[in-house]
């Protein structure tokens, strides 16, 4: 009788409902800073924590119908920060530059934000981009597409900070004088917009990016900066970038110049050589042949814009 006494107690001891026991008894819910006991049963794992945030997220009714984060909180900014790495094409017959970069996107959604101690300390949170509301980003200058698309997650963070990284390949136009080729200059501006009307550059003055620049075999960095502008059509604020580069110019001095200054040297030796030689008009032929097939070749390498001849193409054409 004693044992079954004992067995029956043990039963009903580890069947009562403790996490019924302890919600009964006033414990803490999940808005406090200090996760209770319950959350520790309902996550055993950082798993089922990530899980449970995850749904606790993306089932907010604001969420799920995408509201501007602007509208939550008119104070809200998008943070843009635009880095080049490299130059890979410039086309001086259509005014375009093509260049690989990196866009960093940042902002404050008061929607998202959540208590990490109710999730096991979990400070972030993957998510699909399609899921979230995400700003709309342009840049005015591109060529090939009206906006930037976002990629295919973001990464949100407890206190409702939104990250996103967008690296990529962007064409841009941007006015090339090449008046004075191959020793030219360029600088190009490139205009950002957003639909949530508040953008800033979150570039710092004291960051230099031309440490981070990747060598091109034709063109190098000389500056590049980032200001807040007012769009005064719209009245609102957008980002300037400015990018100035410089044409490396030793293969064309090597193989334009320098042969075009040696022509012209020996065109003026003809008056040097005596008349009874009778050697003067074929010199001028050979000369004459050799110019020809010279400026055949050197067409290939010379720009092609109408806008302003370049000094070269006016040497070679006298």
């Amino acid at each position: 009788m004693a044992c079954l006494f004992l067995h029956i107690c043990l039963v009903a001891f580890f069947s009562f409902d403790f996490s019924g026991a302890a919600s009964n008894s006033g414990v803490p819910g999940s808005d406090t800073s200090t996760p209770s006991p319950e959350h520790f049963y309902s996550h055993p794992s950082l798993f089922d924590a990530y899980v449970d945030l995850q749904d606790n997220i993306l089932n907010r009714t604001v969420v799920r119908k995408k509201v501007p984060a602007i509208i939550s909180n008119y104070t809200t900014k998008t943070y843009l920060f635009f880095e080049p790495y490299q130059i890979l094409s410039v086309d001086d017959e259509e005014q375009t530059v093509s260049m690989k970069t990196t866009l960093d996107l940042f902002w404050l959604d008061q929607n998202l934000m959540w208590e990490p101690g109710d999730y096991l300390g979990l400070d972030s949170l993957q998510v699909a981009s399609s899921q979230v509301w995400t700003p709309r980003i342009g840049m005015a200058e591109d060529v090939e597409n009206d906006e930037f698309k976002m990629p295919a997650s973001v990464l949100i963070y407890s206190n409702g900070e939104v990250y996103v990284f967008l690296p990529g390949r962007v064409k841009f136009l941007c006015f090339l004088d090449m008046e004075f080729f191959p020793f030219d200059e360029h600088e190009c501006k490139l205009s950002f917009l957003a639909d949530s009307w508040n953008l800033h550059n979150y570039l710092g003055d004291e960051y230099d990016l031309t440490k981070h620049f990747a060598a091109s075999s034709e063109w190098t960095l000389l500056s590049f900066d980032c200001i807040d502008s007012e769009n005064p059509v719209a009245s609102a604020q957008i980002v300037i970038c400015s990018i100035r580069m410089r044409r490396r110019s030793t293969f064309y001095v090597i193989n334009i110049v320098v042969p075009m200054l040696l022509t012209s040297v020996m065109t003026l030796v003809v008056f040097l050589l005596p008349a009874e030689s009778g050697e003067k008009m074929s010199f001028l032929v050979s000369l004459y042949v050799s110019t020809s097939v010279f400026l055949n070749f050197m067409v290939d390498f010379l720009p092609r814009s109408m806008d302003k001849v370049s000094c070269q193409n006016v040497w070679g054409n006298v």
